[in-house]
């Protein structure tokens, strides 16, 4: 259920993209989907989409993965511990 809760939200994240940007629609959901790089780049080129914007979108995506959300987690759970301990 999670899975198809993430494709869906991903694929409304693509649409809203397309209409926001210049994009076409194929580049702009491939853009979004959750997977891998070399994945959605082959995709992209498949379906007639930009692989180049495709795979720039998706690198910056990994990078604020790998960048972000440690840090926000790190930041939440001290802070979970912190109030845990004054309790």
């Amino acid at each position: 259920m999670l899975a198809l809760i993430l494709i869906t939200v991903s694929f409304g994240c693509g649409y809203l993209f397309a209409k926001m940007t210049h994009l076409s629609l194929p580049t702009a959901i491939l853009s979004m989907a959750p997977g891998g790089l070399v994945e959605m780049v082959l995709t992209a080129e498949s379906v007639g989409g930009d692989p180049a914007i495709a795979s720039s979108l998706q690198f910056v995506r990994l990078l604020f993965i790998i960048l972000v959300v440690p840090n926000v987690l790190k930041w939440f759970f001290h802070k979970e511990k912190k109030h845990i301990q004054n309790s």
